[in-house]
């Protein structure tokens, strides 16, 4: 995982020329690194944490039928445009977009979201959707950049929990329950350009 750091440069002088093209280079050679590289944060102790930067999965590699493939990469990469958003506007639908991807484990759905993250040369940000409440949820979106894409895991899991409980008012798991429904109905209002995974 990575850990974040603070670091203070001071120099001597009246110039801040020389600390200016410094960062600058610094800059550069970190934009460097990041080339060709899927930057993924995770959901760790209520907050978002950069856990890795891999290379960015050739959509090519992702079985999957060629003509869907690019009606989903034209559909994301054409959905920032402000004429989009102007869309939007003009009919009073809120500016979002979620795609659910759904099979068996191991069929290729987080590879897909990879891929068009790389593709896109966005990050991408994991949450495991039964592991949080609404108000986090709520929290957690608000902390994300203006553009990327947001893998939400085990929609399914929520919703096969909601369905065991659905009735009872017993023990501890009803509140765990009770807070998925919650949780759920809070995807309603997620911010613009969320993706959708279940």
């Amino acid at each position: 995982m990575f850990r974040e750091e603070e670091i203070s440069v001071s120099c001597i002088g009246r110039s801040p020329g020389v600390l200016r093209e410094f960062f600058s280079e610094c800059r550069a050679e970190y934009l460097k690194l990041l080339k060709n590289k899927t930057s993924v944060f995770e959901h760790r102790d209520g907050d978002w944490k950069k856990t890795r930067a891999i290379d960015v999965r050739p959509l090519d590699t992702v079985i999957l039928d060629e003509r869907k493939k690019t009606m989903l990469l034209e559909d994301i990469q054409a959905f920032p445009h402000p004429q989009t958003r102007a869309w939007y506007s003009r009919r009073g639908i809120p500016y979002r977009k979620g795609y659910l991807l759904y099979g068996p484990p191991g069929t290729g759905k987080s590879s897909l979201s990879l891929s068009i993250a790389g593709a896109c040369d966005l990050d991408i940000y994991i949450l495991n959707i039964s592991s949080v409440d609404d108000s986090s949820l709520g929290e957690l979106f608000t902390e994300l950049p203006a553009h990327c894409v947001i893998l939400l895991e085990d929609i399914d899991a929520v919703d096969a929990t909601q369905s065991r409980q659905r009735g009872t008012v017993k023990t501890g798991q009803d509140e765990t329950s009770s807070s998925n429904r919650r949780c759920i109905g809070g995807l309603k209002s997620l911010s613009p350009g969320t993706w959708l995974r279940g």
